[in-house]
């Protein structure tokens, strides 16, 4: 169920990407706040975010007689489970810094697990090997066709969510040095959503506020265009390792303001909201932290 908070703070985008629940089916469609509707897609993909860049009107690639409302429909995070989500880490200044640590030479990067994905509204499972469970307000490129020699990477986008890069931080170093596939795919953990705002909305160089808030006090607060490596320089560096595909997700890190700077991290009931201007809200409850394991089990 798609809640009327979320509604009520849709962003200024006009043209909403949505994957969502249809029957005991998941489809992409198009938002429609004002209508209180979601009309889903009658082709892949593939084809209608090439559609989209061969400008063609994407709500002509719907099918208004199968269109839900809005209101009682439940979204989910905006990938699908064969896409790729990947992570920047340490791209903003402030958020390195604050655990008295230089900027890295180059781009961090990590690949998330399907499994630990989340969409909007889901509850947030807190990981029992974990006693310092996180949070991490992050922009989320979604590309929508391959990066080709002489391109500008960001001609790929197809558009920005949001997203919630949950992180396990006691499980964040091993034995053997750092460990980010323990502190960042933990099952149903990391919220996105809750829907993609197409980039001709926003632009190629966002400058957009994004806030976090727990149980509506602000603990993250910053604008995108801070960020060490811009959008088009993250691009550049993944696709360099992983050929970025339509449909994948790029996160592109998180400032300052985590629980890891004041000990205060998340427990059991915890409402997190992500906000970011011009694209919506991203909201997550966090269940669970009812028994700890030890992180070899």
């Amino acid at each position: 169920m798609t809640s009327p908070d979320i509604i009520r703070r849709h962003g200024e985008g006009k043209v909403k990407l949505a994957r969502f629940e249809m029957g005991e089916d998941s489809c992409w469609g198009i938002v429609d706040v004002e209508h209180d509707a979601i009309r889903p897609f009658t082709i892949s993909l593939a084809e209608w975010t090439a559609a989209w860049f061969d400008g063609i009107d994407l709500n002509s690639l719907t099918d208004p007689a199968a269109a839900q409302p809005l209101s009682s429909t439940r979204l989910l995070a905006p990938v699908d489970r064969c896409s790729k989500t990947i992570c920047m880490g340490l791209n903003y200044r402030k958020h390195v810094e604050a655990f008295g640590n230089p900027m890295p030479d180059v781009p961090v990067a990590f690949i998330k697990a399907p499994t630990a994905i989340i969409g909007h509204d889901d509850p947030m499972r807190y990981p029992p090997l974990t006693q310092k469970l996180d949070y991490e307000i992050e922009l989320v490129i979604m590309i929508g066709r391959p990066l080709t020699e002489g391109m500008r990477p960001m001609d790929a986008a197809i558009g920005y969510t949001i997203g919630n890069d949950a992180s396990a931080r006691d499980l964040a170093k091993g034995p053997r040095g750092a460990d980010l596939y323990s502190a960042k795919s933990q099952d149903d953990c990391t919220g996105i959503g809750p829907w993609v705002v197409t980039i001709d909305e926003i632009g190629k160089e966002p400058d957009l506020l994004m806030e976090l808030r727990v149980n509506g006090e602000v603990r993250q607060h910053d604008r995108t265009n801070t960020m060490e490596w811009n959008v088009d320089e993250v691009l550049t560096y993944i696709n360099a390792r992983t050929r970025l595909e339509p449909g994948d997700l790029v996160f592109t890190g998180t400032p300052a303001g985590v629980a890891l700077e004041d000990g205060r991290f998340l427990v059991d009931g915890d409402v997190v909201e992500c906000e970011i201007e011009r694209i919506g809200l991203l909201r997550n409850t966090v269940r669970g932290a009812s028994r700890v394991v030890t992180a070899n089990a």
